[in-house]
Formats: C-alpha cells, structure tokens, sequence
C-alpha cells in the first residue's frame, strides 16, 4: 500500500478526478499457432496471387482491434516536482487493441501511437475515462468522460520472436511452365525474410517438389491452379 501512495502522489492533474488504485490487470495471453492450411491427398483450387498453401509455427498474442472514431487529446499531468508529462492526441483512425480488463471489469487499450506501457480506460458503457500503465497500479481520470472514442475493427495478432510462416504463392502461367514463389516470415510476420522463386515446366512431370513436399497439379492456367498436396514440406 505504501508503495502505491507514493506512485499516486507523483502526479496531479488540475481538474481531474482524484487517482485510484487498481488491483490488476488481466491480460491476453500467448497462444501456440500450428497451422497447416492443407490436407495430404484433398483436391484444392487457388487464384494467381493468391497462397497455395500456408505453414506456421507460432507463438502468438490475439487482440481484439479497435479503431478511434474521433480525436482527443489527453490533458496533461504535472508530479509534486513540478514535472509535467504530456501525452499526445489520440487521432481519430488510429489503432488500438483491446489489451486487457482491470479488477472492476474495466477495459483498457493499447496503441503503437500511444506511449509505450501507457493505455487507455473504459468502463462498460464505452465512455473513456483516464489512462492507466498498462502493467501498473493506477488511473489518471480526464476531467470529463469521452463517449465512444473507440470501435471495434476486427482481430489482430502479434507474434512472438521466433515464429516462422511458410507459403507457396501460384504466380501464374506461361505456355506449359508454371511459376510459384516460397516464401519464409519470421518473429511479426511484417515482410518476408526470404523468398524464392520457382519455375516448373508441366510437360515434364504434373507433379512439382520442393523441400521434400510433392505436389500434383490437376490443372493450371493464368488466373488458378487446382492441386493435390501428395507430402509434406521438411
């Protein structure tokens, strides 16, 4: 309890609601990701451009996305030294995640526009309230409630360091060669690290190989291919 009195007198904020405790924050957890968008032996059909296939090995957080629907900005704090800390606006079409609860059932949302380990609060209604640490032990309350700030915007997953994905991308068609390209992502996931690409010419063998898997194509054109995975990929 000490602890926590001198964290809550290190800031005061002219205007606002006093600071309170909160006990804790419950936060998603990691989740393994064992993928495989594929079945050995069934008949699958994809467009050019498109990802024949999708591999991973994962470690992953999965938030719930949201998007600021309006624009705010935060009033600033100033501690018992006289400190002031600033926080900067929260712009309407920024992102956010849903990034955990506090004991009162309380939301609370993060965002890469935001400061680190800094989120924002809710209470069920959907009225924002203040900013809290996102690991830690407080609530900075603005002055007035904030309607609907946010709204949902579908899932968003973060990965761990050292996830990796695998894809085979169909490339298309030129006369009887068809051309895929491989490609490996690693730890977010944002571009790939490594891409190869692959050409193979029908007329030799309807089955094409790489890194130990075997796959028959049925038919290829253009614009889709439909294939039959017949093996894993080492």
């Amino acid at each position: 309890m000490k602890k926590f009195i001198f964290i809550a007198a290190l800031f005061i904020c002219i205007g606002c609601m006093p600071t309170y405790q909160v006990v804790r924050h419950n936060m998603p957890k990691f989740e393994i990701i064992d993928l495989a968008t594929y079945d050995i032996g069934q008949i699958q059909g994809k467009n050019v451009g498109e990802a024949m296939l999708i591999i991973v090995d994962a470690t992953a957080i999965i938030y719930d996305g949201y998007k600021a629907v309006k624009s705010y900005q935060p009033p600033d704090y100033v501690g018992i030294t006289g400190m002031v800390t600033k926080f900067p606006p929260i712009n309407e079409g920024s992102d956010w995640t849903l990034y955990g609860t506090i004991d009162s059932g309380d939301l609370i949302y993060a965002s890469d526009t935001f400061p680190e380990q800094n989120c924002i609060v809710s209470n069920a209604t959907n009225d924002f309230y203040g900013i809290t640490g996102c690991n830690y032990f407080y609530v900075l309350a603005w002055p007035k409630k904030i309607s609907g700030l946010l709204k949902p915007s579908g899932k968003i997953t973060k990965y761990k360091e050292g996830s990796f994905k695998q894809e085979l991308v169909y490339n298309g068609k030129s006369k009887d060669t068809i051309k895929v390209q491989y490609r490996e992502y690693k730890d977010n996931f944002a571009r790939p690290a490594f891409f190869h690409e692959l050409t193979y010419d029908l007329t030799e063998s309807k089955e094409i190989g790489f890194r130990g898997m075997i796959i028959e194509v049925l038919e290829a054109t253009n614009s889709k291919i439909k294939f039959i995975v017949k093996s894993k990929m080492n």
